[in-house]
């Protein structure tokens, strides 16, 4: 090879790793995003991912007249669960219900988790106030059914 095939193919080779470093910082940035929006415990949305969703929501249904409904969920009895089985069974409590409470409601309804045991539901796209009801007592239901963890049964409400 001569002198300029040799650079020629310095210069392509450094270009393909350029290439491969900019998609690899890509996927970097896309996986740091989703840590920073997403609880890694319950796959639900962070408190702060969650109000900016929610203010885009409301400005978004203002034109179009569109609606939608706020719930709140608190885990009764969590605490005292999580404090008398430990942590790791409380986490796994955890994990479940964000689970749950994704199944429980609509593919573009948002869930996060806005605390301890507080989790927030926004539900998109109401047609009217009864699918917010509806969506409520699937929530209810979801939550009411026992948690097995370590040979242990966790009963726990939502309120």
């Amino acid at each position: 090879m001569g002198w300029y095939s040799t650079r020629v193919f310095t210069l392509v080779s450094m270009a393909a790793l350029m290439v491969l470093l900019i998609v690899a910082l890509s996927k970097v940035d896309r996986v740091s995003t989703w840590y920073a929006e997403q609880d890694t415990l319950t796959g639900t949305l962070r408190r702060r991912t969650f109000d900016s969703r929610l203010r885009f929501e409301l400005q978004r249904m203002v034109p179009g007249g569109g609606h939608a409904g706020l719930l709140w969920v608190n885990l009764d009895g969590f605490k005292c669960a999580n404090d008398r089985l430990g942590q790791q069974a409380g986490d796994v409590v955890l994990s479940t219900v964000g689970a749950r409470l994704q199944s429980a409601v609509a593919a573009n309804d948002l869930v996060a988790r806005l605390g301890g045991d507080e989790f927030g539901v926004l539900c998109v796209d109401l047609t009217e106030p009864a699918e917010l009801d509806a969506a409520a007592e699937r929530i209810r239901d979801a939550l009411r059914e026992p948690f097995e963890v370590d040979e242990a049964t966790i009963l726990l409400t939502a309120s």
